[in-house]
């Protein structure tokens, strides 16, 4: 095999070629293969190609925001050059090659000759000798073989073709042996005659390639860089802007955070005001404070400042509500005990006051109705006292002894029934006895006014201070917490009861009580008196019993006066 250029040929080569072929000059074709390879196809296939990598390079992950390629890189930056340049080049080379055809002068084809096979499917002209070749076939049908290149022919006309291309063989070789110019001229066009027409055209054949085809490589790769980058970079942006319009559409804040992984251009918005927002909705719609704190330390600096604190105060709000709605005092105590920077102190005030206003409602109410217009002022002013200073209300005494106390153990001692200190009355009304009555009468008083009260609001309670020993008349002393002072004491009557079986001597006593109710600041709410003469009957004088008769009586005296001391003093706050 012989390869060479149709444009390297001599003219009259060129000529004698082109005459054999088209016009039917000797040598005439024995068979001929028609057509050629149509690299415009493969070359237009491998444009289109690459023109759908790149869209579908293009649409991988565009505006994703699940895809970690919704903004390429650097390699795709290079894969967008490559396949730009890709299908130019391939578009450059399809064009050449059409180009190549249109100036080729020869149909192209494959041409048996008698003398040789000439592959004209290109300008490259490929020219193996028939003698060379391996013939197979017979008939119009050949197949002839020049090592690992076959070629099968069809006479057109069905002339025995086998015979034609042996005789061939044979001449040819013969003809080369005998170096038999013109023998070889009848049998091989590429065969360079002795003499040639003087006056035809002596330049051969030329064609010349387009420079932008020329150099394909160096346009694909200048068209590449330039749309290549700029398709990389009108893609990354526009797929931007659909994540941002995606995850604005979602609102939520995955969908903010998955923007923030590949997005740029809004990244502030979405970090400060966006993403925040989204958050800070999902918080409010847990409708506690603790989720709104929480937000807060997630997010320290947003540009929703004005949103978070409306948020909080609407959930601080609410909580409230939930703790006023338990209607008691320790709830809303507990409300600001853990919130401490609640900030609703007035709307709290307002709260703790709506509880006071509705024990002291519900007290009022259980006022005997004959005592209704005098305490309710006295109990509005003790609750207003209590709401401002505490829940405690203490009972404290005065004792004030009677000034004829004295008087009567003298005559005691003058009577026939004098039985020795005994029978002295101031006995029966030292310091012991005393506190042993103040004790029985604030357990009645206390624990009747403690039932009548919440105790959550009213603790009703003994003073821990000494009782006091000023005189009736003088003022009471100063409190730091609503009081109720009950002052007592017992005289004698004047009267004088002996007994000489049993042998005793008793006296009548003058019982003398007050129930002041002082608040802090000396103001004065509520005061009652209660004063009672306590006789002996001569039934009481005949009792039996353990212990000295003068006890028993004078406890029965006590007991009663204390009794009905501390009956009027709770029903003035309680019914019975």
């Amino acid at each position: 095999m012989r390869p060479v250029s149709f444009y390297t040929l001599s003219r009259v080569l060129q000529d004698r070629l082109t005459g054999s072929i088209s016009e039917g000059f000797t040598p005439v074709p024995l068979a001929r293969i028609p057509g050629g390879p149509k690299k415009e196809t493969a070359w237009l296939a491998a444009m289109g190609a690459s023109l759908v990598a790149l869209l579908v390079l293009y649409l991988v992950g565009y505006g994703s925001l699940a895809s970690s390629l919704s903004q390429h890189g650097l390699v795709a930056l290079a894969l967008y050059i490559g396949f730009v340049a890709l299908a130019v080049f391939s578009f450059v080379a399809s064009r050449r090659h059409l180009s190549d055809v249109k100036a080729f002068p020869l149909p192209r084809g494959v041409y048996l000759f008698p003398a040789c096979v000439i592959d004209a499917r290109s300008a490259d002209l490929r020219v193996y000798p028939t003698f060379e070749g391996t013939v197979t076939g017979a008939g119009s049908t050949v197949t002839i073989s020049f090592g690992g290149q076959s070629f099968t022919f069809t006479s057109a006309e069905g002339a025995p073709l086998s015979d034609l291309v042996a005789a061939g063989q044979r001449d040819a070789q013969s003809a080369t042996a005998a170096n038999d110019s013109a023998k070889l001229t009848d049998l091989d066009p590429m065969h360079e005659p002795r003499f040639s027409s003087p006056v035809g055209p002596r330049a051969p054949y030329q064609y010349e390639v387009a420079g932008w085809q020329k150099l394909g490589w160096a346009v694909a790769l200048g068209v590449g860089v330039v749309f290549g980058t700029s398709v990389f970079f009108m893609r990354n942006a526009t797929s931007e802007g659909l994540l941002y319009s995606r995850a604005k559409a979602a609102n939520t804040e995955d969908a903010y955070r998955a923007y923030l992984k590949n997005g740029k251009t809004h990244a502030r918005e979405v970090s400060r005001t966006l993403l925040p927002r989204a958050v800070l909705t999902a918080a409010k719609s847990k409708d506690t404070v603790e989720a709104i704190v929480a937000f807060q330390t997630a997010f320290p600096e947003t540009d929703i400042a004005g949103e978070v604190d409306d948020a909080l105060h609407a959930a601080l709000l609410a909580e409230l509500e939930r703790a006023k709605a338990k209607g008691t005092l320790s709830a809303l105590h507990a409300f600001e005990t853990t919130y401490p920077k609640h900030g609703l102190t007035k709307e709290l005030a307002e709260a703790v006051h709506a509880v006071y206003e509705k024990e002291l409602a519900r007290v009022v109410a259980n006022v005997p109705p004959s005592h209704k217009a005098e305490m309710e002022p006295v109990l509005r002013q003790l609750f207003a006292a209590l709401e401002k200073g505490g829940p405690n209300l203490e009972v404290r005494y005065r004792r004030h002894a009677g000034p004829k106390l004295g008087v009567a153990d003298k005559s005691i001692m003058k009577t026939i029934t004098y039985n020795g200190t005994v029978s002295l009355i101031s006995h029966y009304f030292d310091p012991a006895h005393n506190k042993a009555r103040e004790e029985a009468l604030t357990k009645v008083v206390g624990d009747k006014l403690a039932s009548a009260f919440n105790p959550e609001l009213v603790h009703v309670a003994a003073s821990t201070a000494e009782p006091d020993a000023g005189k009736a008349d003088e003022p009471l002393p100063r409190v730091s917490v609503p009081t109720l002072f009950l002052v007592h004491g017992a005289d004698w009557s004047g009267h004088v009861y002996t007994s000489r079986t049993p042998r005793v001597t008793v006296v009548g006593l003058n019982f003398s009580f007050d129930a002041v109710l002082v608040l802090p600041a000396d103001k004065r709410a509520y005061k009652t008196k209660y004063d009672v003469f306590k006789g002996v009957s001569m039934p009481q004088l005949r009792e039996t019993g353990p212990g000295a008769l003068e006890e028993r009586i004078y406890g029965h005296m006590a007991d009663s006066a204390y009794e009905g001391f501390a009956k009027k003093v709770v029903a003035s706050f309680v019914k019975e």
